[in-house]
């Protein structure tokens, strides 16, 4: 035992020695080595837990981002098959309205055409009825003067003749006054007043 130590047990004054201060500072840098050994195992377990937890926080905030992420992917994908479908919707609105803009623009084109092809209908039929009542006048009036040309041209025949037979009954009286020979209507009017005169009651002699 050190004598130091022997006289601190009987109330002496401690001595010093070499050896005991060699063994103090070994004894002393034991404790600082090992009070430094237990802090830096301390300060990895510290950082080892905060290196989990700094993991695990990380892995939270990746697994949140990646929940985050899918989430907005979904609300993407959501909104934008709504967006489709909107915009098929209103394709198919513009479509019809354009369909149905075409139609009446077809409509109304038909219309005009059928409207035209009436008009042109009526006024051909109109330029027939004129035409038709033109030949008719025509005909009618052609008519007309060949009627009144057959019957100019009988009546100068029967004036003709009448010429003819007045000229033939004069001539034919002007030889039988040359001959003194009468007509055969001077002898049967002769012969009526002869049997009148004679008082033959039916007026009529020998089968006259």
């Amino acid at each position: 035992m050190c004598p130091a130590d022997a006289s601190r047990d009987a109330g002496t004054p401690r001595l010093t020695c070499d050896p005991c201060q060699r063994t103090a500072r070994k004894e002393q840098a034991e404790v600082l080595l090992e009070t430094h050994e237990q802090r830096a195992r301390k300060r990895d377990q510290d950082l080892q837990t905060l290196a989990a937890k700094h993991d695990q926080q990380m892995a939270e905030v990746q697994k949140l981002l990646s929940a985050l992420k899918l989430k907005q992917q979904s609300e993407l994908n959501r909104l934008g098959k709504q967006w489709s479908e909107q915009d098929k919707v209103q394709h198919e609105r513009i479509e019809q309205v354009i369909r149905l803009e075409e139609e009446n623009h077809r409509r109304k084109l038909e219309a005009e055409r059928k409207k035209r092809e009436e008009e042109e209908r009526q006024k051909k039929l109109e330029e027939e009825r004129r035409l038709a009542e033109e030949e008719k006048k025509r005909q009618e009036e052609e008519q007309r003067r060949k009627q009144k040309e057959v019957e100019e041209a009988a009546q100068r025949a029967k004036d003709e003749a009448e010429r003819e037979k007045r000229a033939s009954l004069a001539a034919a009286e002007k030889r039988r006054n040359a001959l003194g020979i009468t007509s055969p209507e001077e002898d049967w009017v002769h012969a009526r007043h002869t049997l009148k005169v004679s008082g033959t009651p039916d007026g009529h002699c020998c089968g006259i």
